[in-house]
């Protein structure tokens, strides 16, 4: 009984086998156009700035001695910009000191102005 559907299940398995296998050869042509791949890899460091900004934001809202609301922060591929205005010396050193403690955090360029 079991006989006749072997070949039938085999030759199904066969096809599926060789459709699947044939799927990534075609996908990783190298002649064929991928416009896709670099908008992914910018989605991917899109994501991950936006993950240490918030990691930054979060650190510079919980530290008592910085006015985080003067505090303007943007990264772009890992490197930290910072605006703003604070109120010492003191304050926007600090506030680089955060930037700089954030892990993934590549470099920090600190354009913070002191109006005290």
């Amino acid at each position: 009984m079991h006989t006749p559907k072997t070949p039938a299940l085999l030759s199904t398995l066969v096809v599926a086998l060789a459709s699947l296998s044939a799927a990534p050869v075609m996908a990783a042509n190298p002649q064929e156009p991928q416009p896709q791949q670099p908008q992914a890899q910018q989605g991917a460091a899109a994501v991950d700035d936006a993950t240490l900004a918030t990691l930054l934001k979060t650190k510079i809202a919980a530290d008592p001695t910085v006015s985080a609301m003067a505090i303007n922060v943007e990264i772009s591929q890992g490197v930290v910009q910072l605006n703003g205005v604070a109120k010492n010396a003191e304050e926007r050193t600090r506030v680089e000191q955060l930037a700089r403690s954030v892990s993934g955090v590549k470099d920090v360029r600190n354009n913070i102005e002191v109006r005290g």
